[in-house]
């Protein structure tokens, strides 16, 4: 890395302004040098000038009480760089780095040795501050970093299989016995679940599959906050918490959501109490401390037991074989496969207990229901029912039925769609019926608020809009903190929208202020979009060909785009040569798409020139009749 090579270099230009030598001279002479120059940790998003931009840049020297150094400044005065000597010894010790003027960076070194040993994010780029200990490029723990950042950072070292970045924000055995005031029962519990978080890391890394080379962690899943206070089981200080984390996810234009699990605070920063309960399952919420269940049995730490954990060696590496298989087999041959695999995780299930026998029975679950879905195991479905009633007759597995359940739900459905003449009607109908005995067989589960969704959703297609607010509601009051419950309560006010305003607020794609209520005395068609939707660029045209139909009518055509990347949907206005406003957010479970309701894409609202809603759900078909009503 040039950074690395040049602080020698840098550091005499800066002893010659120091000693009064010509400094200016010096300066425009390492110009460049200076603007090579990179932060020690990768990703960061800093003003890169081009070569021509590079022309008209400015080194100034820096004379500050106590500072000495200089800036990189551009044409118009802007900051780029800035790089300091803080203690006289004339040598740079810090590395400042600048995005539209604001330092978003710094390298910092604070023994004055000449290598940088701490990290720190500023401004729009965060709050992370980084210690490297050992000064090799690698932080080593963190002295601050927030909970956001911290589900980040658990998906990048997953990503990556880096231990050392995972363990960075992992809950150290000092700070469980002397920093957090926890009582002693639950100290000697989340030692035992940190520890095994650190042992199973490489091999939980290795053979997960949600977490790929290209997925990026997109934004934070949380409520608020939680404070568990001083005296509660032994504990001597107030604990703060988040339970219930997640991270949510992209990997090539399909989001999804990882459970980090229970964040606890540690003066500045945050930590996790173990890896993320299972990659394969987007839908597990279980947290430690208001929904734990059998990890806090007494019998788990009890007499200094580990859960009776055992070597899995052999079992992991049957499975890392069968993958290797399955990757490479013709789809004839997969099912086979995938029942060799299965198996193999009952295997793990009958030698294991505890958290471990949860993680595997959850495994066996996802792993048939994916294989059904696929297309490939279809005889799935039968073997998932099986496992089912075995796990109704298991007294140890009662906290996993109602996951096995939606799962066994969602094969079976998958496979009644398969096939030709199938009747969509009867397969629907089954299929209601059979999320309906789930939400009254597992009320308080989960994986119940996203039956309540889909059952509010398939409603709404049907045309049977009272019975869909019905499911809305019910998520929003019986799973009031879960995810679904901000989807259901947009989509509950805007199926009763009609007759009334909506606010729509926000930036567009080329960064302007958007606000519905300008447009009022238009007639406005509000389209909702992403770039992975086939379904959306249809629409297109008839967009168009209304825009041009009623350009004289007072008619305002409003994308609201919902890519995970701002460029991603100006790329594809450019290339579709979208000529009206389109205002962004990030994906389906963004604040916006939320507020309006937006479960599908395409969704489309129709609004009339008072600003208030006529349809809330138009078809693209519909929408030349309506124009010509409300336009004539």
């Amino acid at each position: 890395m040039l950074h690395r090579r040049l602080l020698p270099v840098l550091s005499l230009v800066t002893a010659a302004w120091c000693s009064s030598v010509s400094p200016l001279t010096a300066a425009d002479q390492k110009l460049e040098t200076a603007l090579g120059f990179t932060p020690f940790q990768e990703n960061v998003l800093i003003d890169k000038p081009t070569p021509a931009e590079v022309e008209k840049c400015r080194l100034n020297p820096v004379n500050e009480t106590n500072i000495t150094g200089w800036s990189v400044v551009n044409e118009a005065g802007q900051r780029l760089r800035r790089f300091v000597d803080t203690n006289g010894d004339k040598k740079l010790d810090q590395w400042r780095y600048y995005r539209n003027g604001v330092e978003v960076y710094r390298d910092i070194d604070s023994d004055f040795d000449g290598k940088p040993d701490q990290y720190r994010w500023l401004g729009p780029a965060g709050t992370r501050w980084g210690l490297d200990v050992n000064e090799d490029s690698r932080i080593e723990t963190w002295k601050q970093i927030s909970a956001e950042e911290v589900t980040a950072e658990v998906v990048a070292a997953i990503r990556d299989r880096d231990k050392l970045r995972f363990q960075a924000v992992l809950l150290a055995a000092d700070e469980i016995q002397d920093e957090i005031g926890i009582g002693p029962k639950r100290a000697e519990q989340m030692l035992t679940r940190a520890r095994h978080a650190l042992e199973d890391f490489d091999d939980v890394a290795k053979r997960q599959t949600r977490v790929t080379a290209s997925t990026r962690w997109i934004h934070f899943g949380g409520s608020r906050p939680s404070v568990i206070p001083a005296g509660t089981d032994g504990s001597t200080k107030d604990l703060m918490i988040y339970d219930n984390v997640s991270a949510i996810v992209s990997d090539e234009g399909e989001d999804s959501q990882i459970a980090i699990g229970t964040l606890i605070r540690v003066g500045e920063t945050w930590k996790v109490l173990e890896l993320p309960a299972t990659l394969a399952d987007a839908q597990d919420s279980s947290g430690y401390f208001f929904q734990a269940s059998m990890e806090l049995r007494p019998d788990l730490t009890e007499n200094g037991s580990d859960g009776g954990r055992k070597d899995l060696r052999k079992w992991i590496d049957r499975l890392d074989e069968l993958d290797e298989q399955l990757s490479n087999a013709r789809p004839g041959d997969r099912g086979l496969l995938n029942d060799r695999r299965g198996d193999v995780i009952e295997e793990l299930i009958n030698e294991t207990e505890g958290a471990d026998r949860k993680v595997w029975t959850r495994q066996f679950a996802d792993t048939v229901s994916a294989a059904v879905q696929s297309g490939t195991y279809p005889e799935g479905t039968a073997r998932l029912a099986e496992f089912y009633r075995k796990l109704v007759r298991d007294p140890d597995a009662k906290s996993e039925l109602a996951y096995v359940k939606y799962q066994l739900i969602s094969a079976q459905y998958a496979v009644s769609l398969q096939g030709n003449d199938v009747d969509y009607v009867k397969v629907q109908e089954a299929h209601h019926k059979n999320l309906e005995a789930f939400v009254d067989d597992f009320p308080t589960s989960p994986d119940t608020a996203d039956a309540m969704l889909q059952l509010g959703l398939t409603k709404e297609f049907a045309g049977k809009k009272n019975e869909a607010l019905k499911w809305y509601r019910r998520i929003a009051s019986d799973f009031p903190q879960a995810a679904q419950a901000a989807k259901a309560t947009g989509a509950a006010s805007r199926l009763e929208c009609v007759g009334k305003t909506i606010p729509i607020r926000g930036q567009t794609l080329d960064g302007r202020d958007f606000d519905l209520a300008e447009q009022k005395g238009k007639v406005v068609v509000v389209h909702c979009w992403a770039s992975w939707c086939d379904l959306c660029k249809q629409d297109f045209d008839a967009l168009k060909k209304a825009q041009i139909k009623y350009a004289n009518k007072q008619l305002s055509i409003v994308g609201i785009n919902l890519d995970q990347q701002a460029a991603t949907g100006q790329a594809s206005k450019t290339s579709l040569r979208l000529s009206w406003p389109q205002v962004h957010d990030a994906g389906l479970d963004s604040d916006l798409a939320n507020q309006l309701g937006v479960l599908t894409l395409p969704t489309m609202y129709l609004i009339d020139s008072n600003g208030r809603v006529v349809r809330e759900s138009l078809h693209i078909s519909e929408l030349d009749a309506e124009l010509s009503k409300l336009l004539r």
